[in-house]
């Protein structure tokens, strides 16, 4: 046993450990990782009287915005306190939206309304910014462009689920006054009017339509009962439905496009122009313009539209009006139902100083066509 102890003492030493390796420490730099700046607006109130501490304070939406506006950061998020449904009741126009922002009101069913303090709009957007809206409500808003929202060149808007309703123009846009880029997808705009044109979207920038969006019941006292899209404008309109609307009134003695009026360039799929009125010319859509005018539409049903006589002027294009020197592409439309008032044409679509391109491809309408040159 002894000579086993000795035997193990007597093993040569373990060899010295290497010194270990010298570490160096170094600062690398990750990319701009900013949180957005975030408000939670938990009072109907526009300007809510402020309770002493240590009672939590109330913020406004007013009160969020502002503090948006300063916040220095690239975004800003407005929500609601979870269930705070009502009606915000504005004292006078807010805030402009001079910030990166987005205000969503999902969980709280809120509606924003002009009350009192005038006339003016609900959502006015400044150039070189984005503003994000959703799952709201924008009500009663007045002004002389854009009765609900302003968006002005430079200026990006995105809407999903947002539902615009009795918002009035005293010029164009009852709805929305767009000459930025403009997005709404799944919302609703109905009974907003215009005393000029566009009852519910006047546009001269980039408007794109989609996803169940729905142009109800608006009214332009001239053009575009539904929507105005301009020279300078470019809508792309899918999957959605103009329907009830009406451009031009008696007083007036003339309207045309009581869905849609485009002088510029229109895309339209899988949409549905429905019992949509104008007083003299279009009464579901009406084209028009210089050889940049261009209209392509694929999978549109035209039903039951109609253009009404004017004083002096017959109704025509119950379902269509074209008139210009641009081109026309339609394929796999129908047009049923809608009814001109001229006794001559009584068409649903009628072309005056014909397009320089018209091609029609799939059934034949079951409304007669009627072609005109001037």
């Amino acid at each position: 046993m002894f000579s086993a102890i000795r035997r193990w003492f007597a093993r040569s030493p373990k060899p010295a450990c290497k010194a270990n390796r010298r570490v160096v420490l170094g600062i690398e730099l990750l990319e701009d990782r900013a949180v957005p700046a975030s408000f939670v607006v938990n009072t109907l109130e526009d300007n809510p009287t402020q309770p002493p501490p240590p009672i939590p304070q109330r913020l406004s939406l007013r009160q969020a915005i502002l503090q948006a506006n300063a916040s220095g950061d690239p975004t800003n998020n407005i929500t609601f306190q979870w269930g705070m449904g009502g009606v915000i009741e504005l004292d006078t126009t807010l805030p402009p939206i001079a910030a990166n922002m987005n205000i969503n009101g999902t969980g709280a069913a809120i509606t924003i309304r002009r009350d009192g303090g005038g006339d003016y709009r609900i959502f006015t957007v400044q150039g070189g910014v984005q503003f994000d809206l959703s799952n709201l409500s924008v009500k009663n808003g007045k002004a002389n462009n854009g009765g609900g929202i302003l968006v002005p060149s430079g200026a990006t808007a995105n809407l999903y689920q947002v539902t615009l309703w009795d918002n009035h123009a005293d010029i164009n846009g009852g709805g929305i006054f767009n000459e930025g880029t403009l997005t709404l997808e799944n919302s609703t705009l109905y009974l907003n009017s215009a005393a000029q044109d566009g009852g519910g979207i006047h546009n001269n920038g980039s408007l794109h339509l989609q996803f169940d969006s729905i142009i109800w019941a608006n009214q332009a006292e001239r053009d575009g009962g539904g929507i105005h899209n301009g020279l300078a404008g470019t809508a792309v309109i899918t999957d959605s439905t103009i329907r009830y609307n009406s451009a031009g009134t008696a007083a007036a003695n003339q309207g045309s496009g009581g869905g849609i009026f485009n002088t510029g360039t229109l895309q339209m799929s899988d949409c549905v122009l429905w019992d949509n009125r104008a007083i003299r010319r279009g009464g579901g859509l009406f084209c028009a313009g210089a050889a940049i005018s261009v209209a392509t539409l694929d999978s549109v049903s035209m039903i039951n539209n109609h253009a009404h006589n004017a004083v002096g002027n017959n109704g025509l294009g119950g379902g269509f009006y074209f008139q210009g020197v641009g081109s026309l592409t339609m394929s796999n439309c129908t047009l049923s139902g809608n009814v001109a008032d001229d006794p001559i044409t009584r068409g649903g679509f009628v072309e005056v100083e014909s397009f320089n391109l018209f091609t029609w491809t799939g059934p034949d309408p079951d409304d007669p066509i009627h072609f005109e040159e001037i």
